[in-house]
C-alpha cells in the first residue's frame, strides 16, 4: 500500500492549504452530534438497516457552566426499529445515550449533558427516556474546564 501511495504521490500536484491543520470537518457541530447519537443507534444488535433511522438535534446550546446541553429525537422508519432503539424498559435507550454522551464529550472536549433523547416513528409516536441527572447534581459527574469556540443555538 505504501508503494502505491508513494507511486500516486508522484503524479498529484502540490496546492495551497485549505483548511487549519486541527480541523477535523467541516461540519457543524450539531450535525456531528447527530451522527455520533446515529451511529451509535446503528451499531446496536438486531438493528438492521442503519438507513431507517434519522436524528434530529432538537436543542443544542452552552449553558453558563459551559456544559453542551443537547436534546434530541431518533426517528424510525419502522416499528421495529423503534423497538429494538428503546429496548426492554428503555435499557437500549439508555445505552444509547450514555455511549453517544461520551464520543459527544470526546468530541467537544468538554461536558455534555444529553438532557432528552426520544424515539419516534416517522409519523409521529414518542417514547421518551430522561437520560442522566445534570452534572453539579447527584451522580451527575463533574465539570470541565472552558472550551472556547463552542456555538450555541442562536448562532446557527
Amino acid at each position: 500500500m505504501e508503494e502505491l501511495l508513494d507511486v500516486l504521490d508522484g503524479f498529484l500536484p502540490q496546492g495551497p492549504q485549505l483548511f487549519p491543520e486541527d480541523m477535523v470537518t467541516d461540519q457543524p457541530e450539531r450535525q456531528m452530534m447527530a451522527e455520533i447519537l446515529r451511529g451509535e443507534a446503528a451499531a446496536l444488535p438486531g438493528q438492521g438497516d442503519p438507513h431507517g433511522t434519522a436524528v434530529e438535534i432538537t436543542k443544542f446550546s452552552e449553558r453558563d457552566d459551559e456544559v453542551i446541553e443537547i436534546d434530541a429525537t431518533i426517528y424510525c422508519e419502522k416499528n421495529s426499529h423503534k423497538g429494538i432503539i428503546i429496548g426492554k424498559g428503555g435499557a437500549m435507550l439508555k445505552k444509547v445515550s450514555s455511549l453517544a454522551r461520551q464520543d459527544m464529550e470526546r468530541f467537544m472536549g468538554t461536558k455534555v449533558y444529553l438532557h432528552y433523547l426520544a424515539a419516534r416513528l416517522k409519523e409521529g409516536e414518542e417514547v421518551v427516556f430522561p437520560p442522566m441527572p445534570p452534572p453539579g447534581a447527584p451522580g451527575g459527574g463533574t465539570l470541565p474546564p472552558s472550551v472556547p469556540g463552542m456555538m450555541d443555538k442562536k448562532d446557527m
